[in-house]
């Protein structure tokens, strides 16, 4: 059956169908005359829009369409018109007649359907036939396929056929591991390679046995003394000279330094030369004994350094003394004292390495008493310390 017959049949039963309660025209007329007469009226009005629509697309009688009303737009345009004509005799009845959604919507779809089917079978076999539409039922029919025709190049959009290759932009360049693994290998730390030598001095108990100040004098000192203590806080020496020291340690690591401990607790029993001969062992680049000083005089305050007579490297102790109180001083706001030359130092003396001492203030002056004790100041004179080794180095490399 051709399948406008359908749609006209199946049209004809919804609309008699949308009445309430009566199921046939004879019911109808019972239920209410004048719907029944109403409804025969849209029935016969919507019969004559048909044909007329019929004519319009149709080239027989038998249902055949032109080629011209297959096309997408074709159907939308039937569609289209179809509703319209509906709606035109609704109004020109001024009836009460619903035509249900769900038979305009079969409408649609079996128009719609119908010409992509055909479509597809004249763009299948490449020519122009009539097509002859009948009813298929879902999911038979198949969607025609719509493509886009490529824009026209502009002259601010050139096609890729005419892109020179400065047109192309480059793709995003990243670095591979190795060349990453190269940057880091490059990029040194300052103190990268330098050994660098620390000596808190003394300890918690002293060891008074004798040893010779140095290797060939018959003058001998106490092997370690525990070394003064705060004249108003009762800190003992050592133990600053080791808070100290260790957070001299961290920076020093930081700066990509390996850092040659003595000690890194208290209570240890070590001597003079032994550290001394650590230093030497271990062939450090920089050797410095952290102290603190004690006075008669409490009055007496401020910091200053020591350095050998006599060792291999004066001139490099010297060096490293005058840089490192600068440093210091600036760092903490500690009175700067100079540099003293001594010859009795067992540490000194035993060391044939570049070799200073640095007394970081006076335990028996009250304020720097406090000071030397105080965990904020002990970071300051951390840093002033690492601070003077790192222009050491600079300066002489």
């Amino acid at each position: 059956m051709p399948i406008f017959k359908e749609i006209k049949k199946n049209i004809s039963q919804a609309t008699s169908n949308n009445l309430n309660g009566p199921k046939d025209m004879a019911d109808i007329s019972r239920f209410n005359p004048q719907i029944a007469d109403e409804q025969k009226q849209f029935n016969s009005f919507f019969m004559q829009a048909w044909k007329n629509h019929d004519e319009r697309y149709s080239d027989a009688a038998d249902g055949t369409f032109s080629p011209l009303c297959i096309s997408i737009s074709e159907c939308i345009a039937r569609i289209t018109s179809l509703f319209v004509e509906i709606k035109s005799i609704k109004k020109c009845l001024s009836c009460k007649i619903k035509v249900p959604v769900a038979c305009l919507c079969s409408i649609a779809i079996l128009v719609f359907a119908s010409g992509c089917e055909a479509g597809n079978r004249l763009d299948s076999s490449n020519a122009v036939p009539s097509a002859s539409l009948t009813y298929s039922p879902p999911p038979s029919f198949s969607i025609l396929e719509i493509t886009q025709e490529p824009p026209i190049p502009s002259e601010q959009t050139p096609s890729l056929d005419t892109v020179t290759p400065s047109q192309i932009p480059a793709s995003p360049s990243y670095a591979s591991d190795d060349e990453l693994a190269d940057e880091k290998i490059t990029t040194r730390l300052p103190l990268e390679n330098f050994v660098i030598g620390l000596d808190p001095g003394h300890q918690l108990h002293a060891n008074n046995q004798p040893e010779p100040i140095s290797p060939s004098s018959s003058k001998k000192k106490k092997k370690v003394s525990s070394g003064t203590q705060g004249k108003w806080t009762r800190t003992p020496e050592y133990e600053v000279n080791l808070a100290v020291g260790l957070l001299l340690y961290d920076l020093l690591v930081e700066q990509g330094a390996t850092v040659i401990m003595t000690r890194e607790t208290n209570d240890v029993d070590i001597s003079n030369v032994e550290r001394a001969e650590l230093f030497n062992q271990s062939n450090t680049d920089y050797a410095l004994r952290l102290h603190c000083n004690g006075s008669d005089n409490s009055d007496k305050h401020g910091a200053f350094m020591l350095i050998p007579k006599t060792n291999p490297f004066d001139k490099e102790c010297r060096e490293a003394a005058e840089t490192l109180i600068d440093a210091y001083c600036e760092a903490t706001g500690a009175k700067n004292l100079g540099i003293t030359i001594r010859d009795d130092q067992t540490g000194f003396n035993w060391c044939d390495r570049m070799i200073i001492n640095v007394e970081m203030g006076h335990m028996t002056n009250k304020e720097e008493d406090y000071l030397l004790s105080d965990p904020v100041y002990q970071q300051k004179m951390a840093q002033g310390l690492c601070d003077g080794i790192l222009r050491y180095f600079e300066n002489k490399y």
